[in-house]
């Protein structure tokens, strides 16, 4: 039996496609690691491949029911977001896995607590666990840090600013760390907030799996009225947002 997890490493560029179909042949054959990627590919249209979140999550359950951790995590978290932070037995799980020093459910955990947080004490709360997933080099929870100190500014940590644990997760291919880079220059902007280095941030945004972005790419490439007009363009980036929530 061929190593179809093995060849899909392989594929890059316009092989995407092909990629995602060899982690996919995996996971049926029983790679849980298979299952895993294949999920990551749907969930966030890696290298520009099509998003599918409900098949993303799908992956994320076999790959879970195969004895992959992060898969159970990811469906989780993901059943989380697509529920609009519905799923009291999705969190409890996170937060139990992160109690097990798991980064990858603190910086999971953190986000979902402190999406809802309305206290001090929960505020607290979820800056510590994104704090310890981040200072554990996981760039998920270097993102949801950054974002969530944007938003929070009076709960700094030390003397690093937002804008660095954003680069960070930027710079790990995690979607809201870019879309947090793109805030934050917006903010810088003033009323031409739309500048250059904004639609960057916004683009790999998108190519991360950021739906907002591509929404908000293909508006400003069809109305032209911070960037130069592209109807290609806009068709791309509001085809990406649309087919992510539905899947087609």
């Amino acid at each position: 039996m061929p190593n179809c997890h093995a060849l899909s490493s392989t594929c890059k560029g316009t092989e995407r496609a092909s990629a995602v179909r060899w982690y996919s042949k995996a996971c049926k054959l029983g790679d849980g690691n298979g299952c895993l990627s294949a999920g990551h590919f749907n969930t966030y249209g890696l290298y520009g491949a099509s998003i599918d979140q409900l098949a993303g999550v799908k992956l994320y359950e076999s790959a879970c029911r195969q004895k992959v951790s992060d898969g159970c995590l990811y469906a989780a978290y993901m059943t989380i977001l697509m529920h609009e932070g519905k799923g009291a037995k999705e969190e409890k799980q996170l937060v139990d896995a992160c109690k097990a020093k798991s980064t990858l459910a603190c910086a999971f955990a953190g986000r979902v607590i402190g999406a809802r947080a309305k206290s001090l004490p929960e505020m607290e709360r979820a800056r510590g666990m994104l704090s310890k997933a981040c200072h554990e080099k996981n760039a998920h929870g270097c993102a949801f840090l950054g974002e969530f100190l944007l938003k929070h500014k009076d709960l700094s940590v030390g003397n690093t600013p937002a804008q660095t644990f954003l680069e960070r997760g930027c710079k790990g291919r995690i979607a809201e760390g870019c879309m947090g880079l793109a805030s934050f220059f917006m903010e810088q902007a003033g009323t031409n907030k739309y500048t250059q280095i904004v639609v960057k941030h916004l683009t790999d945004a998108c190519l991360y799996g950021e739906l907002g972005a591509c929404d908000t790419l293909g508006r400003l490439y069809y109305e032209g009225k911070f960037i130069p007009v592209s109807y290609s363009s806009a068709l791309f980036f509001a085809r990406r947002g649309c087919a992510g929530r539905f899947g087609k």
